[in-house]
């Protein structure tokens, strides 16, 4: 999952990015900013301007609740001085925290959102190109996805929209 992470394997209009979430349990292999796992999109992408500006970007969820999450807290180390505005943004972030609660006893996990119970499948990601009717403007269109393998480890997409 770690080239995932740094963009590997993404395309496609970020196909695996908008299906894949981190289920949060202890919160010890979470990356609090890089991650999939509060509001829909990492914290990076929802506060871009925080991210910039704090100095830990590698911390994990768990560490971030320890130092303190709270808009007072000791996990806000920034690089200079906030804004007004800045500050607000972190007032933002903290209420989206707020009524988050680990658990020590779960380990954090991937959950494959297009199947939360049997979870990824070559099968089930053929099916979600395969079967999606996107709709274009100018009418109806039909999506045409090749699989490429290129050896045993890379694999990828190339769709075309048929109009």
């Amino acid at each position: 999952m770690s080239g995932i992470r740094g963009g590997v394997g993404m395309g496609v209009d970020s196909w695996f990015d908008d299906n894949v979430r981190r289920v949060v349990g202890g919160g010890r292999s979470t990356y609090f900013w890089l991650d999939n796992w509060v509001g829909g999109t990492p914290l990076k992408l929802q506060f871009p301007r925080l991210f910039d500006l704090i100095l830990d970007k590698w911390t994990s969820v768990r560490e971030m609740a320890e130092r303190g999450w709270t808009v007072d807290g000791g996990a806000w180390v920034w690089r200079r001085l906030l804004l007004a505005w800045e500050e607000e943004t972190v007032v933002e972030c903290a209420a989206l925290l707020s009524d988050f609660v680990l658990q020590d006893t779960v380990l954090d996990r991937w959950r494959w959102a297009l199947d939360p119970i049997k979870g990824y499948s070559v099968k089930g990601t053929y099916q979600y190109f395969t079967s999606s009717e996107p709709v274009v403007e100018r009418g109806t269109s039909h999506m045409v996805c090749v699989l490429v393998i290129f050896g045993y480890q890379s694999i990828d997409w190339y769709c075309t929209f048929n109009l």
